[in-house]
């Protein structure tokens, strides 16, 4: 591995310590080897390696001392990343001005890198040179899965991790979502890192508090934006901290098939900067499953979620007919035994409606009810418990 992206790696995982989701997916959990005599988790032992090479920061035989220079490094790190102080406060504690504190902060993370890159087993920071680009980066047994995306829920699900963070740094989120679902094909948990890895650089570049997260539609694609205020000297911030912060995100966002935008203001002024991650809005067939038990919803999304397809549902069965009147879907998987209104009164309503009756329509019961679906309309019929293979087999006969 090259030690420009170690360095950056570092920077990344910092403000995740006490995210154990965050340390257990990050590229950096799989470079130390868990020591035989630890007891804890691969994440666990990320950041005990992490905390010692804060303390091996100490300068030896002395006296601690706010306001020494060459105990400026550990006071840093260990008040900022171990006790959880936010900037200003650290900036109090240590009487520096916001600028000399960024400055500082940036040159103690290169000194705890360095502690940590000598940690490294050699042949992870001497590679082949044969190696490809993955390798380079550190995640070359990690591969791309893509699936079906809801960008609404997800990036609901990335502010609320980095919701801790964000309080500590006295730092406010607008969330801004477009109201129907948006969904894309993309590895999941690498989307995630990169949007963390994205919150992560913003939130060091900001200077008044507040980010904005935009999802837009455009025609052929979908933009996440990450806009926030920065001050005159943004400038030095990135040229120092740019790279190392971002090349990781860069290089994933590519291998996922998204674009990596950033915008600034003049250099020496103020104003507002935007990074966008750019996707390709997914045209999939819709499955609509009509059941009151949201854990088959669940299931079916997990059978199908490799597939080209989008599964989404409804536990209410007087929504129905309107639902897939306004989805148009592909196919519908229908439940019998629900209250108030049951399966065979909805079969009854879709085959009725002009504009439902061509939709194909699996019928799924825990009875032996073949032949009824049949004279009553429903193409299919499956019986639970389902399996995933007769359910694709059924999905690959009906969608085309």
């Amino acid at each position: 591995m090259e030690r420009k992206i170690f360095n950056g790696l570092i920077k990344d995982l910092m403000p995740h310590l006490f995210d154990y989701t965050a340390l257990e997916n990050h590229p950096l959990a799989g470079l130390y080897p868990v020591s035989e005599d630890f007891h804890g988790s691969r994440a666990e032992y990320l950041r005990e390696t992490i905390f010692k090479a804060i303390e091996d920061l100490r300068p030896p035989g002395r006296q601690p001392a706010l306001n020494a220079p060459e105990w400026r490094p550990y006071f840093i790190l260990y008040k900022r990343y171990v006790e959880g102080l936010s900037p200003q406060a650290l900036s109090t504690q240590l009487a520096l001005s916001e600028r000399q504190l960024r400055r500082d902060h940036s040159r103690a993370l290169q000194a705890l890198a360095g502690r940590l890159w000598e940690q490294l087993p050699l042949s992870t920071t001497t590679p082949d040179q044969s190696q490809t680009e993955e390798n380079v980066i550190g995640l070359q047994n990690f591969e791309i899965h893509p699936e079906s995306v809801e960008l609404n829920s997800l990036l609901q699900g990335v502010v609320s991790t980095f919701k801790n963070y964000l309080k500590a740094e006295n730092i406010q989120v607008r969330l801004e979502l477009i109201s129907s679902p948006q969904v894309v094909m993309i590895d999941r948990i690498v989307l995630r890192q990169v949007l963390l890895s994205l919150l992560n650089y913003t939130v060091h570049l900001q200077a008044d508090r507040l980010l904005v997260i935009h999802l837009s539609e455009q025609p052929g694609t979908l933009s996440i934006q990450i806009t926030t205020g920065v001050d005159e000297q943004w400038k030095a911030f990135y040229d120092d901290e740019h790279e190392d912060l971002l090349e990781t995100a860069r290089f994933w966002s590519q291998k996922c098939g998204a674009a990596l935008q950033e915008c600034y203001p003049e250099p020496d002024r103020a104003g507002k900067a935007e990074i966008s991650l750019v996707l390709q809005p997914t045209d999939q067939p819709v499955i609509l499953v009509i059941d009151d038990q949201e854990p088959a919803l669940r299931m079916y999304q997990r059978y199908l979620n490799r597939t080209r397809l989008r599964v989404t549902g409804v536990n209410d069965p007087k929504q129905a007919l309107s639902l897939a009147r306004t989805l148009h879907p592909a196919l519908i998987l229908l439940d019998v035994m629900m209250p108030h209104l049951d399966g065979w009164e909805i079969l009854q309503a879709l085959r009725s409606d002009a504009r439902t009756k061509h939709i194909p329509v699996v019928v799924c019961s825990a009875w032996e009810s073949t032949e009824l679906a049949s004279s009553l309309g429903a193409s299919s019929f499956l019986k639970k418990p389902i399996t995933q293979k007769d359910l694709l087999a059924v999905v690959e006969q009906l969608v085309h």
